[in-house]
């Protein structure tokens, strides 16, 4: 487990109140008279989407897996929950229950049954000390203060339908949540399962109700309590009295992209990095980084080595969808020092997939080695901003180890956020970096070392009397989630640059005393000349620091 600085969860279990402008206060920022009172409304909107499909997507991905697991089997969701119901936007309501249907009726035909924990503990719902009551009158304040308790109602409502619809329950309102993990592993000792089987015209492809179909169970004894499963589908799927085999090439590569336990005898690293432009639209440059040590190499003429591998990558946007798919078999030939640093030292293999919508998406990749028919998977949760809106805006951040030989920090704007150890493309790996593990693929520095970050800044606000930005830009260190290095604010000098997209990159010296262990870099973009919180924007990556 790692600490996730790009999760929602905030300084408290809810959205603290901000401060209400005066009704005769000017609007500095020039946004619309409704973006005034609540400037980080449509940013915790947007993420409470993008986790919700997010936590539903990622269930799919190990229920999945669970399926082909002999027996009844259990997840466990820690989880705030989200709100199922959208009274603004029913058609995300709509997506949203879909989904959750779906899952269950997944998990159910999976024979598993999934218990969800409210981390939050026991709440009081009234003011803390996060909250800001300047500007609000009294009523206002018990309003924000019903809403609160009402979306604690409906986010753990969520959570309970999705556990009560796979036959387990909700640990909810409780400070113990180590006892409510003793209540889950007490209700696996012993169970009965009472099945039925539905009459065949529900599963008929023409008369058939293929809709969601819903039952209940009632016990006439008095202090029973029945646990059940919600319902189902009506459609059938062939059942097998056994793991299949995976035989072919594809259904290896299936497999391994599919099942959360899948064989990792190729180590593999993703870093996925959210980019765009008016021109190209949005896109997420991937960089995965293959072991090349676990795949067998067999001699060819002239000293030269070739080994085969399969390589597939699939894009999963809400709800499970694939938005992109690459799936192909590449040759990686080397000798001499080449080969050996190639075996040492890994290839980067470089993927760019166009995103036609902002929203939370999910890259799965796997590789096969042809030769040994070993396998490796890795996957990476990605978010993409919404750049139409024409608010401040982040690309994912490219961290690499400096030149040994370069000179003190850059003056100049960065280059574009673009694979720094591949060229020509998908495929064309090569092992020529002078110190490959300190690229952007595996960020792995040493004590001591000066790295280099690069960023594309989207959408400032434009001074009008100079017609450019007037950004400033904030670097921090975190380690194990505790902040360990804070940098100075510094203006952000664009240079020539005009236009909706700046590029942006700087040098950071790591201190020599700095212990080894996993860290993560946060650039911080504020404009002020955007009021409210729309006129911050923050990005992170994270890396490792060795003797």
């Amino acid at each position: 487990m790692r600490w996730y600085p790009g999760g929602r969860a905030g300084v408290s279990s809810f959205t603290p109140l901000e401060a209400k402008p005066l009704p005769d206060m000017p609007n500095m920022s020039g946004d619309e008279e409704g973006d005034r009172e609540q400037p980080s409304a449509g940013v915790d909107e947007f993420r409470e989407e993008v986790f919700a499909v997010g936590t539903l997507g990622a269930l799919n991905f190990i229920i999945k897996g669970l399926k082909e697991l002999p027996g009844r089997k259990s997840v466990v969701l820690f989880s705030e929950g989200f709100t199922l119901f959208n009274k603004d936007d029913m058609s995300l309501s709509t997506r949203l229950l879909e989904g959750m249907r779906r899952l269950t009726d997944l998990a159910n035909r999976a024979s598993v049954v999934i218990y969800t924990v409210d981390p939050r503990g026991l709440q009081t719902l009234g003011l803390t000390a996060a909250d800001s009551t300047a500007g609000r009158t009294a009523q206002e304040i018990e309003t924000e203060l019903g809403e609160r308790a009402s979306k604690l109602r409906e986010t753990q409502d969520a959570m309970r339908y999705l556990s009560q619809a796979t036959g387990g329950f909700s640990v909810r309102n409780t400070n113990d949540l180590g006892g409510g993990v003793r209540r889950v592993l007490d209700d696996q000792k012993g169970f009965y399962l009472i099945g039925f089987r539905p009459g065949e015209e529900i599963f008929d492809p023409v008369k058939g109700q293929r809709r969601f179909n819903h039952f209940e169970v009632k016990v006439k004894r008095a202090g029973l309590r029945v646990r059940t499963r919600g319902g189902f589908y009506g459609f059938t799927e062939e059942e097998a009295a056994a793991r299949p085999a995976r035989r072919t090439r594809v259904e290896q590569l299936v497999g391994a992209l599919t099942s959360p336990f899948a064989s990792g005898d190729v180590r593999l690293r993703l870093t996925s990095l959210f980019s765009g432009d008016a021109g190209q639209g949005s896109f997420l440059t991937s960089l995965m980084h293959i072991d090349m040590s676990k795949v067998k190499f067999t001699e060819d003429a002239d000293g030269w080595h070739k080994a085969a591998i399969d390589v597939i990558a699939l894009t999963y946007g809400e709800n499970g969808q694939i938005v992109d798919e690459l799936n192909r078999t590449e040759t990686v030939r080397a000798r001499g020092t080449a080969l050996r640093h190639l075996l040492e030292d890994g290839l980067v293999y470089t993927m760019r997939v166009p995103v036609k919508k902002p929203g939370a998406y999910q890259l799965r990749v796997a590789v096969r080695d042809v030769a040994t028919e070993k396998l490796g998977s890795a996957s990476q949760f990605v978010e993409v901003p919404d750049l139409k809106k024409k608010r401040l805006a982040l690309s994912g951040i490219v961290l690499e180890g400096a030149p040994t030989a370069s000179p003190a920090a850059p003056t100049a704007p960065a280059p574009s956020p673009a694979p720094p150890t591949t060229q020509g493309g998908a495929g064309e790996g090569q092992a020529n970096d002078p110190d490959p593990s300190s690229n952007a693929a595996v960020r792995r520095f040493r004590q001591g070392m000066r790295v280099d970050y690069f960023l594309n800044i989207y959408n400032p606000r434009l001074d009008p009397a100079s017609a450019r930005p007037q950004l400033r830009t904030q670097m921090r260190l975190f380690r194990d989630g505790q902040l360990v290095f804070n940098g100075r604010v510094n203006p952000f000098d664009p240079g020539q640059q005009t236009g909706a997209k700046y590029m942006a990159g700087s040098r950071l010296q790591l201190g020599s005393d700095l212990p080894p262990g996993e860290y993560v870099l946060q650039i911080i973009v504020t404009d002020p000349l955007v009021k409210g919180k729309y006129g911050m924007a923050a990005q992170w990556i994270d890396f490792e620091i060795v003797k």
